[in-house]
């Protein structure tokens, strides 16, 4: 049978229709089951974040830094010009009891949260058991009653800084408004590779967001003692949020942002660029150490400790290697 001509060309425009439509439609699931690399996200998450942006107004994670915190008034207001205002902080404290060291000491000894009744710092710079910890949620709330450290436990060797870590053990359970920071899983190298030169988001003690990168990753510096360099960025954006480690500045902590979540690499140890304890290099003896904190503490609890939250890689990106 032939085909009235005007039957043809209805069919050719139908079908030459229907094939565009098709491919418009299967357009974003081909975009959500791209690989994802590491790497490229690292870099991205904090390039694109700083563009365009100046350290004159946007690097202060809070409208202002309170050196004597008040039980009155909640002085502690984020800062929507930051440049990693869109991530979730709450997991960084910027202030602890400064009433053992007197006036102002209180920004000085940074923890970071592990899990809802832990927290990390270093062990050169600690709180000491007895003091509390500032928190504050997203909706700039401080949580109350303020969480306070009721054991810990040094990791410091003697004769050595490294491995420059503590954990401690919290009264009470945080909040779900407060978000615990991940680590590396085992497997990192699978996704990262070398990660030198890639951008990490660090702290100082004004609660600056700053940019710094890797130089070496999970170096052992010495036999047995594993650390992570930093460098200054070559990328002029980059370094418009750096600046060196500064007296005070120990203990804040270091994160690669994957996934847009924060993950820490490290606490601050030591000056100029900065470096810090590997930490997926004590990932095992700082599990040990929460649980038996926990189980210590709140025998009637034993066995239901939390531990670290790894990052699920391998859901996330593709292998590099």
């Amino acid at each position: 049978m032939t085909l009235n001509p005007s039957i043809r060309s209805s069919a050719t425009v139908i079908a030459f229709a229907s094939a565009v439509w098709l491919l418009i439609s299967a357009a974003p699931a081909r975009a959500e089951n791209s690989p994802r690399f590491a790497p490229e996200e690292a870099a991205e998450a904090v390039d694109s974040r700083i563009a365009g942006k100046s350290n004159l107004t946007d690097w202060m994670v809070y409208t202002d830094v309170p050196h004597v915190f008040s039980e009155d008034e909640n002085p502690w207001k984020r800062s929507g010009n930051c440049w990693g205002s869109d991530l979730d902080l709450t997991g960084v404290s910027p202030f602890n009891d400064p009433a053992p060291y007197g006036h102002g000491f209180g920004m000085a000894q940074a923890v970071t949260v592990l899990s809802p009744w832990h927290v990390i710092g270093s062990s050169h710079s600690f709180p000491n058991v007895g003091e509390y910890l500032v928190l504050i949620d997203k909706d700039d709330n401080v949580i109350t009653p303020k969480p306070v450290i009721i054991a810990s436990y040094h990791f410091k060797a003697s004769g050595t800084v490294y491995p420059d870590i503590s954990i401690a053990l919290l009264d009470s359970p945080l909040p779900d408004s407060i978000t615990p920071v991940k680590v590396l899983p085992d497997d990192w190298k699978t996704y990262l590779g070398n990660p030198r030169g890639l951008p990490l988001l660090a702290f100082d003690i004004h609660e600056r967001a700053i940019v710094t990168e890797i130089s070496a990753f999970d170096y052992e510096h010495e036999p047995g003692i594993f650390r992570n360099f930093m460098q200054a960025p070559s990328d002029r954006q980059r370094r418009e949020f750096y600046k060196e480690v500064e007296a005070n500045d120990s203990a804040n902590p270091v994160f690669l942002i994957l996934d847009n979540q924060l993950v820490l690499i490290n606490l601050m140890s030591s000056g100029g660029p900065g470096a810090g304890t590997s930490l997926v290099r004590h990932k095992q003896q700082i599990n040990e150490v929460m649980s038996e904190l926990f189980d210590e503490n709140y025998p009637d609890k034993a066995g239901r400790s939390p531990t670290l939250t790894e990052l699920d890689m391998s859901s996330i990106y593709t292998p590099i290697q």
